[in-house]
């Protein structure tokens, strides 16, 4: 498997060695492999992470994200970011170590991190990132209340989308991006009125679905 060393006694001088050919490994039977090796770690409540043994996995709202810095690991300076997770009314920092502490988040994306460990500190419980961990951005449902748009001329929602992208103003002082394509008429003058109330689904600060209440 790429990234793993097999290990073993040196060669004898008696030794040989040969290359075949070329052995096409489907894509499932890859996944299957990396699944057996590295298994998936089980959801745990941020609530219960003190009483964890071994890796899980958390799931909560970014509240708090600190920047980027390189911090001293052994023999090499490797990147560290903090953040705070919310779940509920219970929230857990975590450190996010390496590849993932340059992984691009925003505070108020619910997100899912896997193969953490619990560790204490003098500041309480908190969690660590392996070498498995990954982060994954959820996409939630909720119901909202829109106080204004802004558009932004020619701005679009991402660089792989044509689409237009404007940005709602909710009453809780946040603000989420929706595609123009989206944003019907009825939204747009309901919100001309006063405050629109809606039931939205959200991925990584973007609304992806939106129906009027």
């Amino acid at each position: 498997m790429k990234g793993h060393t097999l290990m073993g006694q040196l060669m004898l001088e008696a030794g040989r060695s040969s290359r075949g050919s070329k052995i096409n490994c489907p894509a499932e039977l890859k996944a299957r492999a990396e699944a057996l090796l590295h298994p998936a770690s089980p959801l745990v409540e941020l609530h219960q992470c003190w009483a964890q043994q071994g890796l899980m996995t958390i799931e909560g709202v970014v509240v708090e994200l600190s920047a980027v810095r390189r911090v001293v690991s052994g023999k090499e300076a490797v990147p560290l970011r903090k953040i705070l997770l919310k779940q509920d009314k219970e929230t857990m920092k975590a450190s996010l170590w390496r590849p993932v502490a340059v992984e691009t988040l925003v505070i108020g994306e619910t997100v899912r991190i896997t193969h953490v460990k619990s560790v204490k500190t003098e500041y309480g419980v908190q969690v660590n990132t392996t070498s498995f961990t990954k982060v994954e951005k959820l996409q939630t449902t909720q119901e909202i209340t829109i106080l204004g748009v802004l558009r932004d001329k020619g701005a679009t929602c991402s660089t792989s989308s044509p689409d237009l992208c404007h940005e709602v103003l909710l009453d809780n002082g946040e603000t989420l991006q929706i595609q123009e394509t989206l944003w019907e008429p009825s939204f747009e003058e309901a919100v001309k009125e006063g405050p629109l109330k809606v039931k939205v689904s959200v991925h990584s600060k973007m609304i992806t679905a939106i129906k009027a209440l």
